[in-house]
């Protein structure tokens, strides 16, 4: 037998109000068996949770190998971001799609507030042609567009200091350079090498190793190449650097022009080639 306590009979409660007057005048008005249909109605809804939670997991740890970002986003951590490929989501169905921003959220934190109506803008946000965009959501949680990649992010502490490193500079002969070259100690996408005098003629100074500095971008920055330069700003842009993360790049600099940004791209206007008897090498680490 049932424990009866007062307030059981208490339409003042949403549950009471249900189990006393919306079943019985749903019962007697529309099925009399409406308490099977529900119990049949929630077995069926039991399923369907089942097997759609079991998709969206397989979908979203796809989603996860299409963005191909082994790192999380600068200024955050692999508990507060999860980066999924864009193309991979627009693919899936919106109920699963839907299922599967909701979970990566909830991965990253956000385990309340998100509703309908920001997975709808979501999806919005996937579709539109914007190469770099962001929806805000509740708790400072946000979904931001990078290209063809969509990141979910928890924004408390985020922060993106200039990306620290050091940058060490050396001298070589020819000789020297040919010899470092046999033995595989210049392959690196965080070395760069120079024709050292080509750099003394443009510059018109000697000093070439004292002058040179690691900082970040500053407005007017360009990065030269052979037939010219090219605003820092546009060669960003064509190489997909995501915005939140162009302020902290690492940039080698001589002066007030840019030589090398290490991990992307080096200057080209001054090679080492067969003519070339001094080279200054550079190399970054983190």
């Amino acid at each position: 037998q049932p424990r009866q306590d007062s307030t059981n009979s208490e339409t003042v409660y949403l549950r009471n109000k249900v189990r006393l007057e919306l079943l019985p005048f749903l019962k007697e008005e529309y099925n009399p068996n409406v308490e099977d249909a529900l119990a049949r109605l929630s077995a069926i809804a039991a399923e369907d949770r089942d097997y759609f939670e079991t998709q969206t997991a397989e979908q979203l740890q796809a989603a996860k190998a299409a963005a191909n970002a082994p790192e999380p986003v600068p200024g955050a951590s692999a508990e507060t971001s999860l980066t999924l490929g864009r193309s991979y989501l627009n693919s899936l169905h919106p109920a699963l799609k839907k299922r599967v921003l909701a979970e990566a959220l909830r991965r990253i934190g956000m385990v309340q507030d998100l509703t309908e109506v920001h997975l709808e803008a979501a999806c919005r946000l996937l579709a539109g042609a914007k190469s770099s965009a962001e929806l805000e959501l509740p708790g400072n949680y946000c979904l931001r567009v990078v290209y063809d990649t969509i990141v979910c992010l928890q924004k408390d502490g985020e922060a993106l200091p200039p990306r620290q490193g050091t940058l060490t500079a050396k001298q070589y002969t020819r000789e020297e350079w040919e010899a470092l070259q046999t033995e595989g100690g210049t392959g690196s996408k965080y070395a760069a090498w120079f024709d050292l005098d080509l750099l003394q003629k443009a510059f018109e100074t000697e000093e070439i190793i004292g002058g040179l500095t690691l900082r970040t971008r500053q407005p007017g920055d360009r990065l030269p190449f052979k037939n010219g330069s090219q605003k820092l700003q546009d060669f960003l842009v064509n190489a997909k650097v995501p915005k939140a993360e162009r302020d902290q790049l690492p940039l080698a600099a001589l002066q007030d022009r840019i030589l090398w940004i290490p991990g992307l791209r080096r200057s080209d206007a001054f090679p080492v080639t067969a003519d070339t008897s001094r080279i200054l090498y550079l190399e970054y680490r983190r």
